[in-house]
């Protein structure tokens, strides 16, 4: 199979140490978007594991799980820290929480995303909601059918809970995470700067939503996980359908996960990974589609690696230059031989 996710392994760990310096130097701004309330399932920074284990164990409903999130983003998108990750939000999202509940109880739950709230960028087309690319001319647009990929997110049961700010059109101008249709959207760890190109890392990583759905066509999906914390995939053209994406450049651009962790991108990149006769690129694959890209995950992939470290963008901050080296020296330790 090819290694969709090693394309530049130089340019892929230098976002990948920048984020997490980043993030680590600006952690403490993070906490003023906790909530104070105790629940005995923690929302916060919890992965798709952690979900089904409370789903499987009764300690959680769908419903009361899409709640949480929408709470929270009616606690802090629009209002409080106002993030503007998010140009629409759901209203059919209990709903369908409570039907999924339901199909839960009758037949058990039926895959990893079975009632699991996802953000979807704002220039991919949903039924239920309305699909603008952040422009202000397309406020009300209300396309005539989910994108393929968003159909494949439905078929496995995740919730569609809201769509995602994004630089207008796909097109920054020097203005990254503005759009005329949802204003700046702001990164979560730190207030004063952008989240990229893209709303959906900021929304994934202010946990308004367990996973999230971008594209990706000179680096919003990658870009937007790097300053969030997140792990973003930028899966190789023809692996994953464009059909009912905006365009920005069909030679370029593609779809894929953000996520918590590379476990979690690795389930949503399964699920909507697959040929599409609406998309004539996908045909032209060679690629391998396994539909299950976790069984591919290897804890040891490190031992032995060479890994190129870019340090020409040091100086600009002390604690981001400290937590850039300790990252350097986990990822080497990682890569120890035994």
């Amino acid at each position: 199979m090819t290694s969709f996710w090693f394309s530049a392994p130089v340019l892929a760990v230098g976002m990948l140490l920048w984020g997490l310096a980043a993030a680590g130097a600006e952690g403490a701004d993070a906490k003023r978007l906790a909530t104070p309330a105790a629940k005995p399932f923690a929302l916060l920074d919890a992965d798709l594991a952690g979900i089904q284990a409370a789903l499987s164990a009764g300690a959680l409903s769908i419903e009361d799980l899409t709640r949480d999130y929408l709470e929270r983003i009616a606690a802090i998108d629009a209002v409080g820290p106002a993030i503007h990750s998010l140009i629409a939000v759901s209203t059919q999202a209990r709903e369908q929480a409570g039907a999924l509940d339901a199909g839960q109880r009758a037949k058990g739950r039926r895959g990893p995303l079975w009632g699991i709230p996802v953000v979807v960028k704002d220039n991919i087309d949903t039924l239920d909601l309305p699909t603008t690319g952040g422009c202000a001319a397309l406020r009300g647009h209300e396309p005539f059918r989910d994108a393929t990929v968003v159909q494949r997110l439905r078929d496995a049961g995740a919730i569609i809970i809201a769509k995602a700010n994004l630089s207008e059109m796909e097109l920054p101008y020097g203005r990254y995470g503005y759009s005329s249709a949802g204003g700046q959207t702001r990164n979560p760890y730190n207030l004063h700067r952008t989240p990229s190109s893209s709303g959906v890392g900021a929304a994934v990583s202010a946990n308004l939503a367990a996973l999230g759905l971008g594209t990706d066509t000179i680096g919003s999906l990658r870009g937007s996980a790097a300053v969030t914390a997140l792990v973003g995939i930028r899966p190789t053209l023809g692996l994953t359908s464009r059909s009912g994406v905006i365009p920005t450049a069909l030679s370029l651009d593609v779809t894929g996960p953000v996520a918590r962790s590379v476990r979690d991108a690795a389930i949503l990149l399964g699920v909507i990974a697959g040929a599409d006769e609406s998309d004539p690129r996908t045909g032209e694959s060679s690629l391998e589609q396994t539909g299950d890209y976790t069984r591919l995950l290897d804890a040891k992939a490190l031992k032995g690696a060479r890994l190129g470290v870019a340090r020409d963008y040091r100086g600009g901050n002390r604690e981001v230059d400290a937590a850039f080296e300790q990252a350097v020296k986990t990822l080497k330790a990682q890569g120890q031989k035994t």
